[in-house]
């Protein structure tokens, strides 16, 4: 028997969605790869949180923050997470993360493009592009899953 989590917003996976990753220990002044951030691929994406896959290996011991930049629908997001777990995968790492100090406004505009995304998926629309960091390719599609 599964447990279902409980979660306050819905989830949407993406395909092809870039993200810009900025690395930090927490408590730090300064970044760990501020000059030059990782880029990664978004896997899942909540108002409260992202999942994403990059090369990077990092030792989730202590506390590690990431700044997230990414872009949904040609708006821009640069957002602080926690990360929170992390798993190897064959080809990547992919590190589960909860957004810290979420701006109100960010917010709201994180749930209505998801929401608007999800609609179109359900309606088999394309709405508009979503893209990760500094450019990236079409969003390929989106599917909903259980909430972060």
């Amino acid at each position: 028997m599964q447990l279902a989590q409980d979660r306050r917003y819905f989830r949407v996976a993406f395909g092809d969605v870039g993200v810009d990753i900025t690395w930090w220990q927490a408590g730090g002044k300064t970044a760990i790869n501020s000059i030059h951030p990782d880029r990664g691929e978004v896997l899942n994406l909540s108002a409260g949180g992202m999942l994403f896959s990059c090369q990077r290996e990092f030792q989730i011991r202590s506390r590690i923050v990431v700044r997230l930049q990414f872009c949904l629908d040609n708006e821009r997001f640069a957002l602080d997470a926690q990360v929170l777990r992390k798993t190897d995968t064959i080809t990547a790492y992919e590190y589960g993360c909860s957004f810290i100090e979420l701006l109100e406004r960010d917010e709201i505009r994180l749930v209505r493009i998801l929401n608007t995304l999800e609609l179109a998926r359900r309606k088999g629309v394309a709405s508009g592009r979503a893209t990760g960091g500094t450019g990236g390719a079409p969003m390929r599609g989106t599917t909903m899953t259980a909430g972060h």
